[in-house]
């Protein structure tokens, strides 16, 4: 597998309180993709559930992220907010 594609679909829209999703990927045309297609282990689902909530005091923001069903998916949450962090300085 050449290229794949993260795949959305919004659960719950809070502005500036609460995000919730299902994760998955796709290939280029738009089909779920399986974990072993991406070299996941057999048995991780096709698509996840994420929460992302906002926290705001003392003129700061604490993002919370919840990915439920890959487990090392925290690693790459880290370096996405780690990556938002510098932008937004």
């Amino acid at each position: 597998m050449d290229a794949f594609t993260g795949i959305r679909s919004y659960k719950e829209v809070k502005p500036m309180e609460r995000l919730v999703f299902t994760d998955g990927m796709s290939d280029a045309e738009g089909n779920l993709m399986t974990a072993e297609m991406m070299g996941m282990p057999e048995g991780t689902p096709v698509s996840m559930d994420v929460t992302v909530t906002f926290a705001h005091a003392d003129g700061k923001t604490t993002v919370t992220v919840s990915h439920i069903g890959h487990e090392s998916a925290g690693t790459g949450w880290e370096q996405a907010l780690d990556k938002l962090e510098k932008v937004l300085a």
